[in-house]
């Protein structure tokens, strides 16, 4: 009978013991996934926070090119009035 409660209690402290190892494992397994999670949302963020600069700065340069484009255009229009007007000038001399 001796043996028998023995053995039960080893059995026990055994199933006990191989319980917390697997709790261990599971909750070590939760945290590395957590990590891997919240790194991941990290590099997301930091693409999406790249990919706004890229965009803001597209929208700078185009918007700088429109702003020279119309000054050239303003200088062309200036350039053909004086022309237009140099014409009319000797025409009527």
């Amino acid at each position: 009978m001796h043996d028998s409660s023995s053995k039960r209690r080893k059995v026990r402290r055994s199933i006990g013991s191989t319980i917390m190892r697997s709790a261990s494992v599971l909750a070590q397994t939760f945290r590395d996934c957590e990590e891997k999670k919240e790194k991941r949302h990290q590099e997301v963020m930091e693409l999406e926070q790249r990919r706004l600069q890229i965009e803001e700065r597209r929208n700078e340069v185009n918007s700088q090119g429109m702003t020279r484009l119309v000054a050239a255009m303003t200088n062309l229009s200036g350039a053909i009035q004086s022309l237009i007007s140099a014409s009319h000038d000797n025409a009527n001399m």
